[in-house]
Formats: C-alpha cells, sequence, structure tokens
C-alpha cells in the first residue's frame, strides 16, 4: 500500500502524479485493474502462483522502447495474458488489452479447446478458464 507514482518533471526532478483535466484511459486501466486484483480475481492474483500462459493468438503492434539508453524495436501483442492458479486449485487467465481499440483475441483452454472474445479498449478481463 505504500506504492507511489511519480511523474518526471521538465527539470528531471519526480512529482506525484496527478491526474489532469479529468480521467485517462490510463487512470481507468489502474482504477479497472485494482478493483479486479481486490475483487473476482483476489485468490488468484494475490494469492495464487503464476502458471505457463496458454497459446493466445491476436493481432500485433510494432512497438519501440528505450531500454537502458539502448531503442529496441520489435513487436508486441496487443493483448497480455498470465494464467494464476489459487490455492484450491481452480485456475483465471487474466487478459489485458494494450490498445485504444476493441480486439477479437482467441486463447487455448487447459482441455486444448479455443475459445475467443473481444476485448473492450484499455480493458482487463478475468474469463473462464476450463
Amino acid at each position: 500500500d505504500d506504492v507511489r507514482v511519480e511523474e518526471r518533471q521538465s527539470d528531471g526532478s519526480f512529482a506525484p502524479l496527478r491526474c489532469r483535466g479529468g480521467k485517462s484511459p490510463a487512470l481507468d486501466f489502474c482504477e479497472r485493474w485494482a478493483r479486479l486484483y481486490h475483487g473476482e480475481g483476489r485468490k488468484f492474483l494475490a494469492h495464487g502462483r503464476l502458471l505457463h500462459p496458454p497459446a493466445l493468438r491476436c493481432a500485433q503492434v510494432p512497438y519501440r522502447e528505450n531500454f537502458r539508453g539502448t531503442v529496441i524495436e520489435n513487436v508486441k501483442p496487443v493483448v497480455f495474458h498470465n494464467l494464476f492458479e489459487a490455492d484450491d486449485g481452480s485456475r483465471a487467465l487474466v487478459f489485458a488489452n494494450a490498445t485504444a481499440q476493441e480486439q477479437r483475441i482467441s486463447y487455448q483452454n487447459g482441455n486444448g479447446t479455443w475459445a475467443e472474445i473481444v476485448l473492450l479498449p484499455n480493458a482487463n478481463r478475468l474469463p473462464d478458464y476450463k
């Protein structure tokens, strides 16, 4: 609970992040993630263990980042996902749509069948995983 998000100022210093002019998509995403973590996802995300995620089919986008002074250009999926297992053995997939567009994805269930869902822009979701 002692986490603080700061942003770099023009002079190079850091100050607590403040939302200007209403909510942003990033702030909405963070709030939804916190609700998921503390709500239906708690037994998986807070108290579960991370497993290798299943196969995922989704669009990819070019991505450029600066990592420790080195510019890296590659492609990343438009949706990120992880699989968690709770103490009771139940499993949950977590999806995060990293774009401002609706995304249609397919993922492989635990029984080997493929399922398809649509994720809203900047959404995170905990779908059924069989």
